[in-house]
């Protein structure tokens, strides 16, 4: 029987000034995230860099919602303290809307 689960990509801005230390978080990442990431049922979770953009690859359960995920997500303690720090460093895709953070892309194409 195959895992059912939700491809997620997702691309945000990298301020060029901080891209050294967006990776040295990313290597040391906190514990209490690194735990609470897996306890919504988040996994295969990958950050690529390039040319001044992150993108974001994740899977997600089909029974999960995103939404939820991410309320649960911001309402942890440690979790909205991550993301405030990482919004020092990141820039939305469009500067005229910063209640779009991250940009959700369309999946159009997947091979297993």
């Amino acid at each position: 029987m195959s895992r059912r689960c939700v491809r997620i990509g997702r691309v945000i801005k990298l301020k060029p000034e901080h891209v050294t230390t967006y990776k040295k978080l990313h290597d040391e990442l906190w514990p209490e995230v690194k735990r609470k990431l897996k306890d919504l049922g988040i996994c295969n979770y990958t950050i690529f860099y390039g040319k001044g953009l992150l993108f974001s690859y994740y899977e997600i359960s089909s029974k999960k919602n995103l939404n939820q995920i991410a309320q649960d997500w911001i309402n942890d303690p440690s979790c909205a303290k991550w993301e405030s720090v990482m919004k020092e460093m990141q820039e939305p895709m469009d500067n005229s809307n910063h209640n779009d953070w991250w940009v959700i892309l369309d999946e159009v194409f997947h091979l297993d």
